[in-house]
């Protein structure tokens, strides 16, 4: 009846805004086996992920650790002089939606079905630039470490994985 096709149309109206909400940060913070210059750890998505970002520049996100057990991961610890560093990733706008479902499928986030597989959420960050300056980004995050997660000092883990080869 006239109920469902108004419920289709609020779906739609919503998944519009959505999109919307999305495409407003055109920038992915990563630092992990997305950065551009992770040449080290060898996975296969790195490189289909960075191919044609319109900029990679490095940064760092503030007031989170970075652990590490299967894959690295930040956890927020509300400690200013706690920094992540990575690489912060921007798309064009015609290509940025699709990007950002693939990072989603490497971190096993799903918000259709409001699932995360890999315990990884998908959060608003303002990170600052090497070069200076603030920036809005996408960066995923966990709640808490893994539990055999070892904290990675320095935040850096393309340095760090270097560094054990």
């Amino acid at each position: 009846g006239l109920g469902s096709g108004v419920f289709v149309e609020i779906e739609a109206v919503l998944a519009v805004y959505f999109e919307e909400s999305q495409r407003r940060i055109l920038k992915i913070f990563t630092y992990g086996t997305l950065r551009d210059d992770d040449d080290v750890s060898g996975s296969a998505w790195t490189q289909p992920f960075v191919e044609n970002a319109s900029s990679c520049v490095s940064a760092e996100m503030r007031g989170h650790k970075l652990y590490i057990s299967a894959f690295p991961h930040a956890v927020a610890s509300g400690v200013q002089s706690d920094t992540v560093k990575g690489r912060l990733i921007a798309f064009d706008e015609e290509i940025f939606l699709e990007k950002l479902a693939f990072a989603d499928k490497v971190e096993g986030v799903d918000y259709q079905n409001q699932r995360s597989d890999y315990g990884y959420e998908r959060i608003r960050v303002d990170v600052v630039l090497k070069e200076g300056g603030k920036e809005t980004a996408w960066a995923y995050v966990k709640e808490d470490p893994d539990e055999d997660a070892v904290e990675l000092e320095g935040g850096d883990f393309v340095q760090w994985l270097s560094s054990q080869r």
